[in-house]
């Protein structure tokens, strides 16, 4: 089905719906069905993240504008052709979705990250994270392990929100045991991994955690006061919105009435959604 929203459609929704049909029978995946040139930049994204959020993060870095056009023949891109000049490793294309082997079997491509990573570095490449406007990769088991590897090999790591929201703080508290991952078998498979050859299970979350936390509200911050003051008073108000929110849940769950009341005072001063 071809009837998607491209503003709602996650990365999984034009997966599922285009890419798997579009390449069922070619054996291979899009980039190599098109013979995209070898990538330079590693993409490290949320498949339940926007789709949208996904492009516009991978233009922001490619141009350096903050809200780059999605028209490839927009007079920015006559301004600054170099941006076609990078290439993006986005497993959604990259890898042949109709393959199903388990992890750790010779045929299966979603297993095989850190050898791409590492062929990546060895040509100087560099990775991005796109956090998103629900920062989504915190919650996904594969996105640390990505990120792990390419700190640990002191690759570039550069950040892009694709659309910029305040850091949520149902988020901040987020540790690796909180990640989630599609099976069993890709959970065991990077525990081992980050055991055998990581940092280790107990010092991820101080050394990698923490460390990409602090980078994405670095980034926040460093874009904030260039943006306009409209700009600037709505991601104020999603923040008061977000904490009003959370206050209300956390009043929910302890059963206290007049914390209940305070908040439910808050949540209308700020026209909680």
């Amino acid at each position: 089905s071809r009837d998607l929203d491209i503003e709602t459609a996650t990365t999984r929704d034009i997966v599922e719906k285009i890419v798997k049909p579009d390449m069922w029978n070619k054996k291979t995946s899009i980039s190599g069905f098109f013979h995209a040139p070898r990538p330079t930049v590693h993409v490290i994204h949320s498949w339940d993240g926007l789709f949208h959020d996904l492009v516009v993060g991978i233009a922001q870095h490619a141009t350096g504008f903050l809200e780059p056009s999605l028209d490839y023949s927009h007079v920015m891109y006559r301004k600054c052709p170099e941006a076609f000049d990078k290439c993006y490793f986005v497993d959604a294309f990259c890898i042949d979705q109709n393959v199903e082997q388990p992890v750790r079997d010779a045929y299966c491509q979603t297993d095989k990250f850190d050898l791409a990573l590492d062929l990546l570095r060895r040509q100087g490449g560099e990775v991005l994270w796109i956090i998103g406007r629900d920062y989504l990769p915190l919650t996904r088991l594969w996105c640390f392990y990505e990120a792990h590897r390419a700190l640990q090999d002191s690759m570039k790591l550069t950040m892009n929100f694709g659309l910029m929201r305040p850091f949520p703080r149902r988020r901040k508290g987020l540790q690796l045991k909180d990640a989630e991952v599609t099976s069993e078998e890709d959970h065991v498979l990077i525990n081992e991994e980050l055991e055998a050859r990581g940092v280790g299970l107990a010092k991820f979350d101080k050394q990698i955690t923490t460390r990409l936390k602090a980078q994405m509200s670095d980034e926040y911050l460093k874009i904030f006061p260039t943006l306009s003051r409209e700009a600037q008073d709505e991601l104020e108000w999603l923040d008061s919105q977000d904490n009003a929110r959370e206050d209300l849940l956390a009043a929910v769950e302890l059963d206290d009435i007049e914390d209940l009341r305070q908040c439910i005072d808050v949540g209308e001063e700020v026209r909680l959604e």
